[in-house]
């Protein structure tokens, strides 16, 4: 039976099961042992969706509708079961969210060069007075609003859904904290696993760069970041520098 460049190394994937199959396999393929510890959890704003349904309801009044992960894509589709008006344009922050909200049937007018929210507003074409709506999540980062904003584009911000932090068994967190890498893909995700089961895993593959600073911020050292910004871009980020 051949050994994959992963064989024997423990992999923490922080992600939630129903978003990390893919890459749950891929890592498996390679040899990797994966310790499944995910982070987040999806739960509606604390408002239950009134201020997305209140946006959603005027949606045809925006020039953009900009989404940053398929989580924000599933809470405007199950909202707009019979699809998007015809003049809002739809941005996506990456491959993932394209795909997610090609399966909903939506054509998707932009994606940046690099998956991140701050090359969405260094590059959607936006004119001056365009009208954005930012389904987020209640915890993101102002960077793409307040670079839209910078770009003269007027940014409706509204809460699509939450993160929420699921319980684990101490066995569970103390095998994360002793696992021979981990990967992180989003600040939030850092934030949680430092809180958790510390910072000293020995192999840290973040997804982009602002996970970087995150990660760094917090005192993990980070030992690789993904190029491209994707799950294979992760996963070769690994392979390249836990491998001889």
């Amino acid at each position: 039976m051949s050994r994959g460049p992963l064989t024997a190394r423990s992999v923490v994937v922080c992600r939630a099961a129903e978003t990390s199959g893919q890459l749950v396999d891929r890592l498996h393929e390679l040899g990797a042992d994966v310790v499944a510890f995910p982070l987040l959890d999806v739960a509606p704003p604390i408002d239950g969706g009134a201020g997305l349904d209140a946006e959603l309801a005027r949606l045809d009044s925006y020039d953009w509708m900009v989404l940053t992960s398929t989580n924000a894509v599933d809470a405007v589709a199950v909202r707009c079961p019979d699809g998007l008006p015809p003049g809002v344009r739809v941005a996506v922050v990456g491959p993932a969210t394209a795909s997610a909200a090609r399966r909903q049937g939506w054509t998707v007018a932009f994606e940046p060069s690099e998956a991140t929210a701050a090359l969405v507003a260094d590059e959607l074409p936006v004119l001056a007075g365009a009208r954005v709506l930012a389904p987020l999540a209640e915890q993101a980062a102002a960077t793409l609003v307040e670079g839209l904003g910078a770009r003269g584009a007027v940014v409706t911000r509204v809460d699509a859904y939450r993160t929420i932090t699921p319980a684990h068994p101490p066995a569970l967190v103390a095998r994360a904290a002793g696992a021979d890498a981990v990967l992180l893909s989003s600040p939030s995700i850092a934030e949680r696993f430092a809180g958790l089961a510390g910072t000293a895993v020995p192999c840290v593959v973040v997804i982009g760069p602002s996970t970087a600073a995150a990660a760094s911020r917090l005192g993990f050292t980070v030992s690789a970041v993904a190029d491209p910004h994707t799950e294979a871009g992760l996963i070769a980020a690994l392979v390249n520098t836990i491998t001889p």
